[in-house]
């Protein structure tokens, strides 16, 4: 049996959102150039995204009132770094209280120990961590972490922070945050790399509970399922670091997103799978080494939760893992979040691991492959199970 678990898992976003083809629209009239209006119309029209939220509410109202950008049609002057992290600041405590405030209606937030939190798109000191800890009474000796800067896979060295924690202390529990707001990023730019990223991300919240088996009622728990946490893994694809990075530029983050990613991460994917199930000892659901289907690991997957960093991502992996079910069914929570929500960084695989609890989705028990993709080019991994 894991020594941890994720007991429960909530999600929240800004109430404004707007369709894919209204930003569309929006950004087409924000250029001249008709080479450049058939680019986006290219990766808008392909990006398997319906809608995505924003903190920002100015799309749709006159310059004069506008509250983030300048007051002018083009939004230009663009704003500055201090500005995009400022409207952070201000932004990000109304969604961790209405994320926090759906998770402590079924865990007590006293009973809280040790708190990670995760964010690259804004950042200060002291944070949102002191913001929980008043907000919601926590214990003045709470323990706390933050992750930072590590992109949209740093969901997974939070857990696998939160996992260790609880195996050398089974009676810590663990609180889980991650809070995005992408959305603050935006830059006009006729970078390609740019307009692909503008195209994609959005804002959300996700925040999970982590604790051993002995933690948990599990009798009034608000979900069917909890989700074991077995192993974690971490892989570099080797010359890839140009591939996905930032810096901090003077009108926000600055960001690399080739458009290889999606055929770097398919090239090392079924490795990665291959080495994590192949270090998981002690599972009847894994076959042994030497048996007919040990050379499929993806056989003793029943569950796949993969990170929707786009569409082309998602395409790539369901192609080059076989998967038997079909890429819509055998990936279609991770299809469904990119649908609703787009790319919110960390906090997505959060979104669609929340899935995988949620009863009117009736998952059956089984092991769960995870996998996100952050700078380097990094690909974090996890084999979970879910009971």
């Amino acid at each position: 049996m894991p020594a941890a678990y994720i007991y429960d898992i909530a999600t929240a976003v800004p109430d404004q959102s707007y369709s894919q083809e209204f930003i569309l629209e929006f950004m087409k009239n924000l250029t001249d150039d008709e080479r450049q209006k058939s680019f986006l119309e290219k990766i808008y029209r392909g990006s398997a995204i319906e809608k995505r939220h924003t903190v920002i509410e100015d799309y749709h109202r006159e310059p004069e009132d506008y509250r983030f950008y300048p007051k002018s049609a083009d939004l230009l002057p663009e704003p500055s770094t201090a500005r995009r992290n400022d409207y952070y600041i201000e932004a990000i405590e109304p969604l961790v209280r209405k994320v926090l405030e759906k998770l402590f209606r079924s865990f007590e937030a006293s009973r809280i120990t040790h708190l990670v939190t995760v964010s690259c798109t804004g950042f200060s000191a002291p944070g949102i961590g002191l913001f929980i800890q008043k907000e919601f009474g926590l214990s003045l000796t709470l323990q706390q972490c933050h992750i930072g800067f590590m992109g949209c896979c740093a969901a997974f060295p939070a857990l696998r922070q939160a996992r260790d924690i609880v195996s050398g202390e089974p009676e810590a529990n663990v609180l889980v945050l991650c809070a995005e707001l992408c959305s603050l990023h935006f830059q006009q730019r006729n970078d390609l790399d740019i307009m692909v990223a503008n195209a994609l991300f959005a804002d959300g919240v996700a925040a999970a509970i982590v604790g051993s088996a002995e933690s948990f009622d599990l009798g009034n728990s608000p979900r069917n399922s909890i989700l074991g946490l077995h192993r974690f893994q971490t892989n570099l694809i080797p010359d890839s670091k140009d591939d996905m990075a930032w810096r901090i530029g003077d009108c926000g983050f600055d960001m690399k997103l080739s458009a290889y990613v999606p055929r770097l991460i398919g090239s090392n994917i079924a490795g990665i799978l291959q080495n994590i199930v192949a270090g998981f000892v002690g599972n009847a659901r894994v076959f042994p080494e030497g048996s007919p289907d040990s050379s499929d690991p993806s056989a003793s997957i029943s569950h796949w939760a993969i990170h929707p960093g786009g569409r082309a991502i998602l395409e790539k992996l369901s192609k080059v893992l076989e998967l038997p079910a079909g890429p819509e069914k055998a990936l279609r929570h991770s299809y469904e979040i990119l649908r609703q929500f787009g790319n919110m960084s960390s906090a997505t695989i959060l979104f669609v691991l929340e899935r995988f609890l949620r009863r009117e989705y009736k998952e059956t028990p089984g092991l769960l492959f995870a996998a996100g993709f952050g700078p380097g080019l990094t690909v974090e991994s996890a084999l979970m199970e879910l009971y």
